[in-house]
């Protein structure tokens, strides 16, 4: 499921640029 796993971090990576704040950690823990 490597496509889908990619398509997810970059989306939040997305997500974290318009949304800086909201939800910090639980994003970073999910991308790292």
């Amino acid at each position: 499921f490597t496509e889908c796993t990619s398509s997810v971090v970059q989306a939040l990576a997305a997500f974290r640029k318009v949304y800086p704040d909201y939800r910090k950690e639980d994003i970073e823990i999910c991308i790292a």
